[in-house]
């Protein structure tokens, strides 16, 4: 190429990197024009990067079995009753509310009087039985002697409902086994659920050993209903007129009747399809029929347990509907479709949940570091990596450079592939793939540029050392990079969540080193070499004869 075309070419490349790692890395500011009539603010890709709940927090919840409740709502509950006992007493009483009584005082005056009132007498039983039925639970101190002053419990359980009386052991209770293994299988279906929403962070866990917790990235549009929605439990049934219209028999699962529940959208709308078996289809036309010939509600609904999940309202509808599948939109986001398909579906597959969950108020958390987290990353992230340009331009000069072009285009396309590929959020797990995989294309580039650096000391010219150093490394570097990206590749489909993420990212950086390694730095090479005169292009690339002493006699 001539020295021309090498200054153009050059200058050229250097002004899209540059330009491309400003629109990476720019903070955001408002752009001094209007758009369409308005301002608008620039966004880099950084900032439109989505983190994982470990380094940008995210949503959480905590799913409550039945018979299980936090302290806070004990106590709540506890000063509901106290509350209506103390308005009871007082009213028979005849005693004014502002004047100074404490509860027992209050209950001691009771027992002093006649005692002749039935809202006293309900209100008083209705404190004591809720009072005595839950236990005080602390998993570091169960089982334990029932104690209704306990204060640093973190939740309350049931009496022979969650937990019971150890036998020979008065006064000590323990959890019950058959609560131990329903709450097991609850487990296992809550994370198999979330797991099919395919997110980048997530994490299921038991917490306390009697409820689960769950976290989820800020990437979820509505967290609120993604934890309501997939805590549904119970029977899948359909209804019509509050009468169950299909559930499964003695004999007949569901399945009978649907072989599976998927959601599709369109533009902003969602769609949850039910594909029927012939055995299905039937019944729904039966069920459809019977329901066209009602104008005050001709709708079937779909039940999880207690709670109503769709409904297929027949609208204009003059005969039953006789299709192999049913399409029911209505005001379903995209994300909302999925969580009803999924939770349709693992009631289809997974079986009945019996035990019946309520779950906590959604809470939004940061990570203790918050956003200087990510900074601090790319703070020590770019300073690793201009120490490693001025090491690459000491020891490569020419190549080396090469070699920081290469590298910037690799570093570009990550950030761009976990900015905007879908579904994607950066996690630790995924700062740690984008640092292995850096390392191993910084290293490959040094492993060729060596084989060169031996090839020319054989007396060839640069031209012939470069092909012969490219041709040498081909095959190791080819290997290392397949191998790689087929043990990624099985690891990726084997994994979930945070592993998955990890494989996602790394599979991305073994694909862009490779792509680098062995096409671009060369790419570059002969883009940049017409900028220095052919007897001196050795030098620009840091290369120096080797000379023996038998030679220099």
């Amino acid at each position: 190429m001539s020295k021309t075309k090498s200054v153009v070419m050059t200058t050229l490349l250097t002004i899209v990197i540059v330009v491309l790692c400003l629109v990476c890395v720019v903070p955001e500011f408002t752009v001094p024009f209007r758009v369409g009539g308005i301002w608008n603010k620039y966004n880099s890709v950084v900032s439109v990067t989505s983190y994982g709940s470990d380094l940008g927090g995210g949503y959480s919840a905590v799913y409550y079995p039945e018979g299980v409740v936090s302290a806070e709502d004990y106590a709540k509950q506890v000063n509901t009753f106290e509350g209506e006992l103390d308005a009871s007493i007082r009213k028979y009483l005849g005693i004014d509310a502002d004047e100074a009584h404490t509860l027992d005082e209050l209950k001691t005056l009771y027992e002093n009087s006649a005692k002749g009132s039935k809202a006293v007498d309900d209100a008083l039983y209705d404190v004591t039985e809720y009072v005595d039925g839950y236990i005080a639970y602390n998993s570091a101190n169960f089982p334990a002697i029932k104690d209704d002053k306990v204060t640093n419990a973190a939740l309350y359980l049931k009496v022979n409902e969650v937990c019971a009386a150890i036998s020979g052991q008065a006064g000590q209770y323990a959890i019950k086994d058959d609560f131990k293994a329903d709450f097991e299988n609850t487990v296992k279906v809550i994370a198999k659920r979330f797991d099919k929403k395919n997110l980048k962070s997530l994490d299921v866990s038991v917490k306390d050993g009697v409820t689960v917790q769950v976290s989820v990235p800020r990437t979820v549009e509505d967290p609120d209903a993604l934890f309501t929605q997939m805590g549904y439990t119970g029977e899948f049934v359909l209804k019509s007129h509050d009468k169950v219209a299909l559930k499964a028999g003695a004999q007949t699962a569901m399945t009978a009747y649907f072989k599976k529940v998927t959601s599709i959208s369109s533009g902003d709308e969602g769609v949850v399809r039910f594909d029927l078996t012939k055995e299905g289809r039937e019944q729904i036309r039966k069920i459809t029929e019977t329901l066209r010939t009602d104008e005050t509600d001709a709708t079937l609904y779909f039940y999880i347990g207690e709670n109503q999940i769709i409904g297929l309202g027949l609208g204009e509808q003059t005969e039953g509907i006789d299709e192999d599948a049913l399409f029911i939109s209505g005001s379903f986001t995209p994300e909302s479709a999925e969580n009803v398909a999924i939770v349709v579906e693992s009631a289809l597959k997974d079986g009945t949940v019996d035990l019946a969950l309520s779950v906590s108020e959604t809470m939004d958390y940061t990570v203790t570091a918050g956003t200087k987290s990510m900074n601090i990353v790319y703070i020590v992230f770019a300073a690793v990596m201009v120490a490693m340009f001025v090491f690459s331009i000491i020891r490569y000069k020419g190549l080396g450079v090469t070699h920081a072009y290469a590298y910037l285009s690799y570093l570009i396309c990550m950030l761009m592939f976990i900015a905007f590929l879908p579904d994607m959020a950066l996690s630790a797990s995924g700062v740690l793939a984008v640092a292995l995989t850096s390392v191993m294309m910084v290293l490959s580039n040094y492993y060729i540029f060596e084989n060169i650096r031996k090839e020319f000391n054989t007396g060839k010219t640069l031209s012939s050392a470069i092909k012969a150093g490219y041709k040498r490394s081909l095959a190791p570097m080819l290997d290392m990079h397949i191998v790689l990206f087929v043990i990624g590749l099985v690891l990726f489909f084997a994994s979930i969540g945070e592993v998955a993420t990890f494989m996602y990212i790394f599979l991305l950086g073994v694909l862009m080193s490779g792509i680098s390694t062995l096409l671009l730095t060369r790419y570059y090479w002969y883009i940049m070499r017409g900028l220095v005169a052919n007897g001196k292009q050795h030098q620009f690339s840091g290369f120096k004869r080797e000379v023996s002493e038998d030679d220099e006699d």
